[in-house]
């Protein structure tokens, strides 16, 4: 007997088409139906069936197959089942905290104490919408000549609500699943009450197995399934179960994530502790406001978790855990006190961008590292910096070929400079990031074909914004090392003499000035004229090897603009950010020169 051959079966297409044409082909080479017509009509249904559930089956297994693997799944509640395989808490939603200095005024001289309650409200609006602000805990005040003050107190953003279980021994399939997906967990608290309320416990959420016994009174906490959380218990080896028929309360802060961030102005919702005199003073607007981790974000932690093991060792896990539990974090970078000059040792050092802020208050400082001070290692101290930014200037020719475009020049030219915005956007505006000049230009070039060539140079641009009329003190630190100049010291040069340090116009004794180098690593104060460029006085040093200038004694009576801007030429074109520098391009400091030719 012939064996049929089954090499018209293609076994990796996903087509109801093709499957159907595989089939006929199929059966088509059996000698048996060697002239059999595959198109007539009692033959077509039952093809279509076949190939239909052949589609079906190659459809369905191929999401099986995707689901089945944290860096392939599509579904986030696939990857948070992943993620709890590597021990991985997905971040649910985060409240927008702000901070008030609140002072009530008490008419009853006998009043000694005042308590804010937990759950107090407080009301912003943000646009045309109200958020709800509320305090996590009970806070007593002690009258001060009938004042209370209760200063730097923080509210969350949400209002509090409860879930209420019942232990059930009997039922080896319950589970405790917190009923809103909008849940903050960091405001969870569980309390179970035994024996009809006779033995009541406040229970507190493990991170790990570590120190845990069978009395140990904590309880886990994981995500499920429809972007909510569940309470594991023990097994009363490594933490406490409750007793059976106790009634388990949750109660936590349910939120709007990023919608109430920039809140700046509070009103109570009612009396406090009966008192109506109520004063609030914002210190810091909300902020941190977050929505749950997206699936993305748990695909790219998850794995990166599994490796800190919940503690900081090298400076990479630093970076990742306050990324991980801090939604509000942008940016982020950490380096060793090893890499600085002169060193310091014992010391990581963080440097970060916090969305909405233009600095790190020092609530956030003392936050994240007490945060880090339970988790790094004994002997290092962890420090937060704030990000320096390096800005970079463009100055770009390029040339297209009219005959692939309709574009004119000035549509060009915003062409380009939309797509520099763009690798910006892309490729920068980060911790450790370099600008390849090479890069650079061929992305640009991809905005449009008829783009010939081009030709790029950058300047590295720091932007000081001193006191007006009061002589100081400046350090300007590019980061990276400055070409070395020919030196010229002549107190008179032409105007298109190549300086390696210049800055942007100021005032200084009513007289429009600028900063210039003379190759020797001076910086002096120079005034340019028709006759050339003339040098005033000298008024800081430029170290060309590291990119650092020392200004003393430096005055300005006024610049122009957002600050007063000092630029340098790099010694190699392309540019790294490192430690705590930001490098960026400077959105307005963006030149473009188009050429139009016509090439055939």
């Amino acid at each position: 007997m012939q064996t049929a051959s089954n090499s018209s079966i293609n076994l990796t297409i996903l087509d109801f088409d093709l499957y159907r044409n595989s089939l006929v082909a199929y059966l088509q080479a059996q000698p048996i139906f060697q002239g059999f017509d595959f198109t007539g009509s009692n033959i077509q249904p039952f093809l279509n069936t076949l190939a239909r559930n052949t589609f079906h089956n190659g459809f369905f297994l191929n999401f099986v197959g995707t689901e089945m693997w944290l860096g392939s799944c599509q579904l986030r509640d696939s990857a948070v089942s992943h993620a709890k395989e590597l021990n991985y808490l997905p971040r649910s939603f985060r409240s927008a905290k702000a901070t008030i200095d609140l002072t009530v005024t008490s008419n009853d001289a006998t009043l000694s104490f005042l308590t804010i309650p937990l759950g107090t409200s407080f009301t912003s609006k943000v646009g045309s919408n109200n958020y709800t602000f509320v305090t996590e805990e009970n806070i007593v005040l002690a009258a001060n000549n009938g004042v209370f003050n209760a200063a730097n107190l923080e509210i969350f953003e949400g209002s509090y609500t409860q879930d209420t279980f019942v232990m059930n021994y009997s039922n080896s399939d319950q589970r405790f699943i917190l009923s809103n997906p909008t849940i903050d967990t960091t405001t969870l608290i569980v309390s179970v009450s035994e024996n009809s309320s006779a033995n009541d416990i406040v229970y507190t959420q493990a991170n790990s197995l570590f120190g845990l016994a069978g009395n140990s009174q904590v309880y886990f906490l994981q995500a499920c399934e429809n972007n909510q959380y569940e309470i594991i218990w023990g097994d009363n080896v490594l933490g406490r179960k409750p007793l059976d028929q106790a009634v388990i309360t949750t109660q936590y802060v349910i939120c709007n994530g990023e919608l109430p961030n920039g809140a700046n102005n509070f009103s109570p919702d009612g009396l406090i502790d009966g008192q109506s005199n109520v004063t609030i003073t914002v210190i810091n607007a909300a902020g941190g406001g977050a929505v749950n981790e997206d699936i993305n974000s748990i695909k790219f932690n998850a794995p990166r978790h599994y490796t800190t093991a919940e503690r900081a060792v090298p400076v990479d896990d630093y970076e990742i855990l306050l990324k991980e539990n801090f939604p509000e974090i942008e940016a982020i970078a950490a380096y060793g006190g090893e890499d600085l000059v002169p060193p310091q040792y014992g010391k990581v050092f963080i440097s970060l961008i916090i969305s909405g802020l233009s600095g790190i208050p020092q609530s956030k400082i003392v936050e994240y590292t007490n945060f880090l001070n339970i988790r790094n290692s004994i002997g290092i101290t962890p420090v937060i910096v704030p990000a320096q930014f390096t800005f970079v200037t463009v100055d770009m020719t390029a040339n297209y070929n009219i005959n692939h475009t309709d574009l004119t020049t000035a549509e060009m030219q915003t062409l380009l400079i939309s797509s520099i915005m763009d690798f910006n956007a892309t490729n920068l505006d980060d911790f450790k990031v370099t600008l390849y000049r090479s890069q650079f230009e061929q992305a640009v070039a991809n905005a449009d074909i008829s783009i010939i060539n081009l030709d790029t140079s950058f300047k590295i641009m720091n932007k000081l914004n001193p006191t007006l009329g009061v002589a100081s003190d400046f350090m300007v630190v590019f980061g990276t090392a400055l070409e070395t100049p020919i030196p010229d010291s002549r107190s008179l040069y032409p105007i298109t003499t190549h300086r390696t340090v210049t800055s942007s116009t100021f005032v200084l004794n009513n007289q429009n000035v600028m900063l210039n180098d003379d190759g020797n690593g001076n910086i002096n104060i120079v005034r340019v004229l028709t006759d050339g460029v003339h040098v005033l006085k000298k008024t800081g040093t430029v170290d060309y090897s590291t990119g650092s200038i020392s200004l003393f004694n430096f005055k300005v009576d006024q610049y122009f603009g957002d600050s007063l801007r000092i630029y340098g030429v790099t010694s190699i074109p392309d540019i790294t950010a490192e430690n705590n520098t930001v490098l960026a391009i400077a959105n307005d400091e963006i030149k473009v020169t188009v050429n139009a030719v016509r090439v055939v």
